[in-house]
């Protein structure tokens, strides 16, 4: 009778590595349970991402069992870019490691000698660019967002923002202005895609 057991089969191994990233969008939307974004705050209790309430049917998987079902992904489809405000620390740093007008690593402060005069800048190829930080700033209802910054006043002057209008942004008529969420994507993409072409 006891060789009549099935014992099951255990393979014995080991995790080398695990890997996380950031989902695409097309990852994104073909892992919901359904096809249309969450657009309004009432869709957060749609019937398609699981069971919200402790009776009813899930329109995703068809349990009725509260415990069966664990839920489903879904997504909010923003009108415009905002920032994750878990990744602003982040994209500051990486930004501040960036000239802003040719997109190459900084190499620290430089010095370089225009027409005659020592003049500081953060890349070795923008000599006439004046160093540029972009800092954290917080609003007062809490949300967080990036600030480009002329590190000295002193070198600010008119259309001194002009750099970034490669990128299609040409505005601020002060020695700091915002990085819009949507100007960081551009900014950050056209760096991958310099990198890129580079190698």
């Amino acid at each position: 009778m006891k060789d009549d057991v099935a014992f099951p089969l255990i393979l014995d191994g080991t995790v080398r590595e695990i890997t996380f990233r950031l989902a695409t969008a097309e990852e994104i939307r073909s892992s919901c349970a359904n096809d249309c974004p969450i657009s309004h705050p009432n869709q957060l209790t749609n019937p398609f991402l699981g069971l919200p309430l402790e009776s009813g049917k899930c329109e995703a998987c068809g349990t009725t069992e509260h415990g069966e079902c664990e839920g489903h992904f879904g997504y909010v489809a923003l009108p415009i870019p905002i920032y994750h405000p878990c990744h602003v620390y982040e994209l500051k740093n990486i930004l501040n490691l960036l000239c802003l007008k040719c997109l190459r690593m900084k190499k620290g402060k430089v010095s370089h000698n225009l027409g005659g005069k020592k003049h500081r800048s953060s890349c070795l190829y923008c000599p006439e660019l004046p160093p540029v930080s972009v800092t954290e700033v917080k609003t007062v209802d809490g949300a967080v967002g990036l600030e480009l910054k002329a590190v000295s006043k002193a070198t600010f002057r008119d259309g001194f923002w002009n750099f970034l209008g490669r990128y299609g942004f040409r505005y601020g008529d002060s020695y700091c202005r915002p990085l819009l969420p949507y100007e960081c994507w551009r900014l950050v993409g056209a760096s991958w895609e310099l990198d890129c072409l580079n190698g």
